[in-house]
């Protein structure tokens, strides 16, 4: 499967495992993602945190939701 940004993919999930491999389980989801946060950081990814955002059907709104983090790349790692 080709991926649109694989490196940065691969780099994204590679901070999944990192916080993963660090932490081990058994912590609640805030630690995990405070974590995650600052590997995001240490990366240089720009990432927003538990953003509210609008669920649309055919263009109209069914509901909204919180995102627990967003990231994208542009070739600068910026929102």
């Amino acid at each position: 499967m080709e991926l649109i940004y694989e490196d940065s993919t691969r780099e994204l999930i590679g901070c999944f495992f990192d916080v993963h491999n660090s932490l081990g389980v058994g912590y609640d989801e805030p630690a995990y993602h405070k974590a995650l946060q600052r590997s995001f950081c240490k990366k240089g990814f720009e990432h927003r945190s538990e953003e509210r955002k609008a669920l649309l059907h055919r263009a109209r709104k069914v509901r909204e939701f919180k995102a627990d983090l967003i990231t994208r790349e542009n070739n600068s790692r910026k929102l």
